[in-house]
Formats: structure tokens, C-alpha cells, sequence
């Protein structure tokens, strides 16, 4: 009988082919592994154990049984009891040490430890054979093999996110501040030494953290830029810009206002700059060759990111801060809506009484009559629709099946790649082809440039009179010539008066027209412009990146581009925000009682493309 348990031990404790062997494991995966042989033992009076092989010899068989749970216990079988003995592959023992092995679902692991966890799972997964919860091995794999990619990004774990480290930062900084407000509201704050004691320790932490984002910039975002991974290096630098922002510019007294208001604000400006920079040079954000946009007289726009707002404007200004913002593609109006098509519009809304183009809130039965139809100086068909509010903007957009532009579209539209001060570049209004006071008198200029008066006769001693010195009375010159204040064509760069008595070819703009990037008329003057979202003054502090669509609410909307009644060329800048400041303006009627707010059209395209 002994020689029979011998040969039966010896034999049987050999596992069978594609099971797992203890010898062909590192130390580390055996560390997981069970210390000896797994077995199932059968005795003569048909029970079952399972457990480890602690020792065995011809009489007896010692091993570790588990009996309920995690409580285990050794026991002896003697040979006499025993009928036969079992192998047990030991991969479903070592999967549920590894199934044991979770990721904190608030907090990341360090990547070294990662990535150890990570090599057990690749080694099991290769040497095992086939077993019950192959599955839940693989997907514990696969969740650890995803933490370890993120940490090699660089991110961090914080409360359940993957975040960047400027962001991950931010983040931090904020929860503190959530503990600390939680703190201050304890009835003890004040009188517990242990409650002082916790606030003074999280505003040490607050602090720390405000001071070590600067340097993780630096260390970060030209480390992005060179990846050229620039959407995550845009991520970064506006996160930090707004929370510099909310928590020094707004926030004066707070805690980071001690620790970073003398911080150089242009550093984010250079910061985005250089970020912009690489991104043009990669040849980002370009238009891609397109055989046409499938809408007529309407501008294909690529998606991309561009500069939005003014890198000059102070923290008080409503273009404040500059900042970089990703549009997706778009198509746009080449020029503003014209009487003619408005007319149309307003032609079927009369016969029909369609509401299904108004906005939600637009007054009931709105009538959509344009206030420039009632001046014979605004009224041509070719010229823009001007005196229009919002609501009725949006009625015709819908009715033609388009919409507003938002704000970053018309400035992306405006504005180009280059972040340029006007849609036509650097050069100031005043002495280019623009339909705003200073444009007006640089073109009836231009006008009697072109066009000098004949020179005066000589003089003539009347006939008869040697003696005679009066001379015959020469005609003055004709008066400077004067453009009338009012809109000019909106397919023509110049007004009429100016195409009937110069020639284009003797103006020495002529290679540089004020026209968009992309070609777009009258983005700056002529008739100002409604866009899409309500007017915020605050707003780009918080603006998200990716196809801002402005606040939620609000009490007026914005229009953009400046009109041919401004005098302050500034209005006409790319970046500047404008806004009805009474119920005229509203109405789109500026002063003198003429009407100066028109629109032009964008429609959305099926162009996936992400930042």
C-alpha cells in the first residue's frame, strides 16, 4: 500500500500539459502563487480536500485546507484513507491573487508600482492556460495598462479624473479651498486650537500649490509644443489663465493674490503665442484644398485654434484676456445679407405667419421689419439690411436654413490664423477702403485725387483797356467731394460714387483690400454685425476652449465689426465686443435715428475634427 501512495503521489502531483508550473514563473508571479502543489485528495469514503501540499511521505499527506472563506487549516490524510490524488492547475488560484490587485478609484498609483502590477498580468496572461476567469484577468490587465498610459502622459488621478499637472494642480487647490470653507463653517473655528491648526495646515498646502504651477509650466508646455501635442499644452496654459484670473484679478485678498499678483501676466501671453506660433509652422488649422462649400456665396472656415480677444486689453476690458480658443469647421456668408434677401424673408413671414423661425423667447407675432426700409439711403437691394435686432437676425438665419455666427467663429472669420488687428492686417482704416468716418474721407479724397479740377484760365486784361489792370473773375474751386453717410454695397469693396469717378488701378491699396483671410467683405464697418451669444464682459475669463457659445443668459446680445457711423477706428478692431447700450440699439438704430446693426450668416458642417 505504500508503494502504491508513492507511485500514485509521484505520478499525479505532475501537472498536465497547458496547465501552469510553479518552476516556470518569475519570483515575483510565484510570490503569488500558492507555496507548494495544489492537489484535490479523494478519500475511500468519497469526500473531497483541496489545499496545498505542505509535506508528504508513504504514510501520510499534510496539507493546508481551506475550509471556510480565508481561514485555513492543516490537516493530515493518512495513506490508508487515501483512493486517489488530483493535480489542481494553479492559474485560477494565482488569477484571484491578481484579481486582488485593484486601482484606487480617487487616487493614481506610482508608476513604478504600476508597472510592476502591469509585467504580473502580462506574464500570467502568457503562461497560463485556459481558465475560468480569463476574462476578468484580461480586463484588470487592460485598466492597469490604461493607469500606467496615463501616467506616462504625465497625468494625475485626482478624485476619480485624469488630469494634466497644471490641472491636476488647479484641482488641488481647489479642494483645499473646499475643506477650508467647510472648516469655517464648524461653530469651533475660531476657539479650536486642532480646527486652527487643520485651516493654517490647508492654507500652507493652497499656497504651495499656487507657487508650483508657474514652474510646471515652464517645465511642461514647451515639453507639449515639441511633442506637438498642442492641444494639451493650450489645455494647460488657459487653465492656468483662468485661474490666475479667477483667483488673482478677481479675487483680490484671496489667498493666491498673496502669493502670485506680482506675476508677469505677459508670460501667458508669450506662453500662447509660442504655442500658436508651433502650431501654424506644423501647418495646423490651415484650409485644405475644397472644391467649393455647397452653399453659395458662403466661405469655407477650417477648424483649428486661433487667438481670440486682445493681448493689449487690461483686466477691466471686455476683450480680457486673450486667449486661445479651437472652432470647429464652418461655412460663413461672404457678405452681409443684402435688402433684397431680407426682403424675402420677410415677404413669407407676412403671407404665411410661420413661427417655426423664431427664437423661444422672441416677442409674439414679431412683424421682422427692418427699420432701413424706411430710408431711401438704406433701402437699395444691394445694399445690407441695417435696422434688425437679434430676434429677427435669427428668424431669417433659421428660415434659411443657417444660423448666427458665434462670437469666435466671426472673430476666427475676421481674424485669420495670425491673430491680425483687422481683418486686412495692421494697417489703420483710416487710409484704406473702409466704411467708417475716417474711410469715408480717405476715399472722397482719393475721389478728387483722381479727379483735380480743370487748372484757372490765365488772366485776360479786358478788351479795349491797355490801361485796364482788372482781370475777369476767376470761379473758386468746387468744393471738397463728400460721401453721403450711409451703406455701401454689399458685393462691392468701394461705394459707388467712388467706382463711377476713380479707377481702382491708380489706388495704391489696391494689392492689399481690406477683405478677411478668407476673403470675407465688410467685417469691419459698413453695417455692424449680430452674432450669436449674449454679452458677458467677463466672459472670456471662463470661456471653454473648444466652440464657445457664450453665457447661458443674458440681457443683451453682442454685435460686431463696427458700422460706417463710427468715428473711433478702434471699433473696428477684429477683437472688439460690442453691445446695445439702449432700446435703440436694440433695435438696431443708431444715433441720429439711422439704422446700423445688420448680419451675415454660418452654418455648421458634418466635418468632425477634434482640438
Amino acid at each position: 500500500m505504500k508503494y502504491v501512495l508513492a507511485t500514485l503521489l509521484a505520478v499525479t502531483l505532475v501537472c498536465s500539459a497547458g496547465a501552469m508550473h510553479r518552476d516556470d514563473l518569475s519570483p515575483e508571479l510565484l510570490a503569488m502563487a500558492p507555496e507548494g502543489d495544489v492537489v484535490r485528495v479523494e478519500l475511500n469514503d468519497d469526500k473531497t480536500l483541496e489545499g496545498v501540499v505542505l509535506s508528504r511521505d508513504d504514510t501520510k499527506l499534510v496539507l493546508r485546507v481551506r475550509s471556510s472563506g480565508s481561514i485555513a487549516s492543516r490537516r493530515t490524510v493518512l495513506s490508508s484513507t487515501v483512493k486517489r490524488v488530483t493535480p489542481i492547475d494553479i492559474s485560477g488560484l494565482v488569477a484571484q491573487r491578481l484579481l486582488d490587485l485593484r486601482l484606487d478609484t480617487t487616487r493614481s498609483l506610482p508608476p513604478e508600482t504600476c508597472r510592476q502590477q502591469l509585467a504580473l498580468f502580462n506574464e500570467f496572461l502568457e503562461k497560463a492556460g485556459t481558465f475560468e476567469e480569463r476574462d476578468k484577468v484580461q480586463a484588470r490587465r487592460d485598466a492597469f495598462a490604461e493607469e500606467l498610459d496615463h501616467l506616462e502622459q504625465g497625468l494625475e488621478k485626482i478624485a476619480g479624473d485624469w488630469l494634466p499637472p497644471v490641472q491636476a494642480a488647479l484641482r488641488k487647490f481647489e479642494m483645499y479651498g473646499i475643506q477650508m470653507a467647510t472648516l469655517a463653517k464648524r461653530p469651533d473655528f475660531k476657539s479650536n486650537a486642532r480646527v486652527k491648526a487643520a485651516n493654517e495646515a490647508l492654507i500652507a498646502k493652497r499656497r504651495d500649490v499656487a507657487r508650483g504651477v508657474p514652474q510646471i509650466m515652464q517645465e511642461r508646455v514647451p515639453q507639449l509644443i515639441n511633442k506637438r501635442r498642442y492641444d494639451e499644452a493650450i489645455g494647460e496654459t488657459v487653465a492656468f489663465l483662468q485661474f490666475w484670473i479667477a483667483e488673482v484679478v478677481r479675487n483680490e485678498g484671496g489667498v493666491a493674490a498673496t502669493t502670485v499678483r506680482e506675476m508677469d501676466f505677459d508670460y501667458m501671453l508669450r506662453m500662447q503665442n509660442r504655442i500658436m506660433a508651433a502650431y501654424r509652422q506644423a501647418g495646423k488649422g490651415v484650409a485644405p484644398a475644397r472644391g467649393g462649400t455647397g452653399e453659395p456665396d458662403m466661405v469655407y472656415i477650417p477648424g483649428g485654434y486661433f487667438f481670440m480677444g486682445d493681448q493689449a486689453a487690461a483686466a477691466e476690458h471686455d476683450r480680457f484676456p486673450g486667449h486661445i480658443v479651437f472652432v470647429s469647421p464652418f461655412v460663413i456668408d461672404r457678405q452681409e445679407v443684402s435688402n433684397a434677401q431680407y426682403r424675402k424673408f420677410l415677404k413669407h413671414v407676412q403671407a404665411t405667419g410661420d413661427a417655426s423661425v423664431e427664437h423661444p423667447e422672441a416677442p409674439p407675432l414679431k412683424k421682422h421689419e427692418a427699420e432701413g426700409f424706411k430710408d431711401k439711403d438704406f433701402n437699395a437691394d444691394d445694399q445690407p439690411v441695417v435696422g434688425v435686432d437679434w430676434f429677427d437676425a435669427y428668424a431669417y438665419a433659421a428660415w434659411i436654413d443657417k444660423r448666427l455666427p458665434t462670437e469666435a467663429e466671426w472673430e476666427k472669420a475676421a481674424r485669420g490664423m495670425d491673430g491680425r488687428l483687422y481683418p486686412w492686417g495692421k494697417d489703420g482704416p483710416a487710409k484704406l477702403g473702409i466704411n467708417f468716418v475716417g474711410g469715408q474721407k480717405f476715399i472722397a479724397a482719393e475721389i478728387d485725387r483722381q479727379n483735380p479740377p480743370p487748372p484757372p484760365a490765365p488772366p485776360k486784361k479786358r478788351f479795349g483797356c491797355s490801361s485796364c489792370t482788372k482781370v475777369e473773375e476767376i470761379p473758386p474751386p468746387p468744393p471738397p467731394t463728400k460721401l453721403p453717410v450711409r451703406t455701401w454695397q454689399v458685393n462691392k469693396v468701394l461705394p459707388q460714387e467712388a467706382l463711377q469717378a476713380m479707377s481702382e488701378d491708380l489706388f495704391e491699396w489696391k494689392k492689399k483690400k481690406p477683405l478677411s483671410p478668407y476673403g470675407l467683405l465688410h467685417m469691419s464697418g459698413n453695417a455692424a454685425e449680430w452674432v450669436y451669444d449674449w454679452y458677458d464682459p467677463a466672459y472670456y475669463a471662463i470661456s471653454p476652449i473648444q466652440d464657445p457659445q457664450g453665457p447661458e443668459t443674458g440681457e443683451v446680445h453682442v454685435y460686431r465689426g463696427g458700422s460706417y457711423q463710427d468715428k473711433n477706428a478702434a471699433v473696428l478692431a477684429s477683437s472688439w465686443r460690442s453691445y446695445p447700450r439702449n432700446a435703440s440699439q436694440k433695435a438696431g438704430i443708431g444715433g441720429g435715428r439711422k439704422p446700423f446693426i445688420g448680419f451675415r450668416c454660418a452654418k455648421s458642417l458634418d466635418i468632425v475634427v477634434k482640438p
